[in-house]
């Protein structure tokens, strides 16, 4: 039997809105102290004076429009951010490759671009994943973009790792936060360690050593 109720879901939704719902306490108790301590003297301190609640009721309808004006404009606004991706792959309990801050065209296509991120990473060769992965909840960065983030398990170790020139290396890709992000201006890198967590943005962006993006061989 479903649930008329999903705790969860209401947790959620106060998570993401906790200031505006903070915001909205706030401005009640400035409107119940509005109405019953700024009204004749004669009502004053008195709650059962309809004076007294007409002024409230005015007072907090005007707030309760403000507020859902407020957040009707932070959802557009949040909707209307450009949609990022880090997506990481992990062999053996350990990562070997990560891409970071990949521009996305929607939430939807988060599975199969995170897949042919990974293929492009090893030259266009095909991954052998889990059925499983994780994936973050979505967080808002810097009030510039939407980040996802999502961590794919193998099954097989790429061939592209037999190489000496790439054993045992973690390939990290970032793209760069510049006018020209949207052409796909890359910074690869082969980092020499492969660690049990991922290394963040900046971490990748200044360890390890450069190196030409795989093409992808003829057939």
């Amino acid at each position: 039997m479903n649930k008329l109720i999903d705790r969860d879901k209401i947790y959620k939704v106060i998570k993401v809105n906790k200031k505006s719902i903070k915001m909205l306490f706030i401005l009640t108790v400035v409107a119940f102290l509005w109405a019953f301590f700024f009204s004749s003297r004669e009502t004053t301190y008195n709650l059962f004076v309809w004076e007294n609640w007409d002024n409230f009721i005015t007072v907090l309808t005007f707030i309760v429009a403000i507020t859902i004006g407020w957040l009707d404009y932070v959802r557009y606004w949040r909707e209307s951010l450009p949609n990022k991706l880090t997506v990481h792959f992990v062999y053996n309990e350990e990562y070997i490759m990560s891409a970071y801050t990949v521009s996305l065209s929607s939430k939807s296509d988060l599975r199969a671009w995170a897949q042919q991120i990974g293929r492009q990473m090893i030259g266009g060769k095909s991954l052998n994943f889990q059925v499983t992965y994780a994936q973050k909840h979505s967080k808002i960065v810097n009030n510039q973009f939407k980040h996802y983030e999502v961590t794919y398990y193998l099954t097989t170790e790429p061939e592209i790792f037999q190489k000496p020139s790439y054993k045992n290396k973690y390939l990290t890709w970032v793209v760069e936060d510049n006018d020209n992000e949207s052409k796909g201006d890359v910074d690869p890198r082969k980092q020499d360690h492969r660690p049990s967590t991922p290394l963040t943005r900046n971490e990748a962006l200044t360890r390890g050593e450069k190196y030409s993006i795989i093409q992808p061989s003829n057939p």
